[in-house]
């Protein structure tokens, strides 16, 4: 292993370790001062899991976050931790309480001192609702109102995927019975509160059992519905999702309009080729941003007549007169949960109206990444094939089947963001992946297959 291939990149983070029961906080002995204890963990995680995970590990203290304070660039970014280990006792010499105010300024800022105050003061009023210690509690609570079918014990399983003042992704463990999880979104993601609740109403059978909803938090509990599908990466779990795409795609139909209305953006052939000519624009910088010479940059000149290949292909398509459905704009693996008997998708917050067969394209490709015989595609595509007959002939699904693969990467890239005004998109990381995807989609554009689609 090379230097470079063991370098990881690390962010430090301020640990600010409250005892609820004290309003105290922790600190650790430096030199001849005492300050907060500093934790590196890699960047690209999750840092609440991996904080949780490294708080246990060294201290073996049982923790909670609460919440990211502001980036500062003269320090660390600090993080606030709910204490859990109530009968834990602490070494002076390891780790000993102080009040907030006793921290120096190079420790916490008199910015961050304030908000810390309303943390453990419980003000959520600037923060969001999960800005306070013991929301936790309260969230149990919640849950044990809602299931009214059995009593639910909680153990001490608690998985905490994400943090922020308003914005929360747990699994609560239980003695007994399923476990929860609770989802709750802020911007730019808070419309999947309202998509969520809409497919479960309309898709039930295709989506984690949902349990109960709370507005003040835009949050929602579902019942844990199994693990992602990369813990079972075979044909039959491809087949059996297959199938449950297609049967929930095909009873969306009739829903299309309030699926909209809750939420879901607009991915429908006439408005995906409204965008091409952005896409376009945003691969043409991204391709000027290349820096290795592995691979020749796509050309403008290629650039555009792609976009205009995607065009036709999209005219072509609408022509059949396919249904628009819900699709799931990033159905990958992770989103798809299994449980041994039943599959079920989850994370709508790419929920979509368009194109369903774009949205098995995706599958498939996660499929053919998984697939060491190479011999998936045609038992998915023919399962995929048989709940659409009804729809169309076998030479027109034929058709759909290869103007896809192309459609579905512009898809899937325009996305949310299809002006390509976000933040995001500027990043190395993101722009590297584009460039990938594109070099892909304009392979898919001069496939036989692809031009006899077209009739060219």
């Amino acid at each position: 292993m090379s230097v470079t291939e063991q370098y990881v990149e690390e962010e430090q983070f301020r640990v600010l370790l409250v005892l609820p029961w004290s309003q105290q906080v922790l600190t650790e002995k430096r030199g001849r001062t005492r300050g907060l204890p500093r934790i590196n963990i890699p960047k690209w995680t999750r840092s609440a899991q991996r904080l949780r995970e490294e708080i246990q590990e060294k201290w073996g203290i049982r923790s909670f976050i609460v919440d990211f304070l502001s980036p500062l660039e003269e320090l660390p970014r600090c993080t606030v931790v709910e204490v859990r280990s109530r009968d834990r006792a602490f070494d002076p010499s390891e780790l000993m309480p102080v009040c907030v105010d006793d921290l120096d300024e190079e420790e916490l800022t008199q910015t961050e001192r304030i908000a810390v105050k309303k943390i453990i003061d419980g003000d959520t009023q600037e923060c969001g609702p999960f800005s306070k210690l013991g929301w936790i509690d309260e969230a149990r609570s919640w849950i044990r109102e809602n299931v009214l079918d059995h009593d639910v014990t909680f153990n001490e399983d608690v998985r905490q995927l994400s943090a922020g003042g308003a914005f929360a992704l747990v699994r609560f463990g239980t003695v007994q019975g399923p476990a929860y999880w609770l989802k709750a979104t802020a911007a730019p993601n808070a419309h999947e509160f309202t998509v969520t609740q809409t497919i479960a109403r309309h898709c039930s059978r295709f989506v984690p059992p949902l349990i109960a909803t709370r507005l003040d938090w835009n949050a929602w509990v579902s019942e844990d519905a199994g693990e992602p599908l990369y813990a079972a990466l075979n044909l039959p779990s491809f087949e059996q999702a297959t199938h449950c795409l297609a049967q929930m795609q095909l009873l969306s139909v009739s829903h299309v309009g309030e699926l909209q209305a809750a939420g879901c953006f607009d991915l429908r052939l006439p408005t995906l080729r409204e965008h091409i000519p952005a896409l376009v624009g945003y691969l043409e910088v991204a391709m000027a941003r290349q820096t290795s010479t592995k691979v020749a940059p796509l050309t403008s000149r290629q650039l555009h007549e792609l976009g205009g290949v995607l065009n036709e292909a999209s005219i072509a398509m609408e022509a059949l007169a396919l249904p628009e459905t819900l699709i799931h704009n990033d159905m990958n693996s992770g989103n798809i949960l299994f449980d041994g008997v039943r599959i079920v998708f989850t994370d709508w917050s790419e929920a979509c109206i368009g194109c369903p067969f774009l949205t098995f394209q995706h599958l498939l490709v996660q499929a053919l990444e998984a697939d060491e015989t190479r011999t998936w595609a045609p038992r998915l595509k023919e399962i995929y094939k048989s709940h659409w007959r009804t729809h169309l002939s076998e030479s027109q699904i034929e058709r759909v089947f290869a103007l896809s693969p192309s459609l579905a990467i512009a898809s899937y890239l325009c996305g949310r963001d299809p002006c390509f005004a976000s933040p995001h998109r500027s990043a190395d990381s993101v722009q590297s992946y584009t460039r990938s995807l594109a070099r892909h989609m304009s392979q898919f554009a001069q496939s036989p297959e692809f031009l006899e689609a077209l009739c060219r």
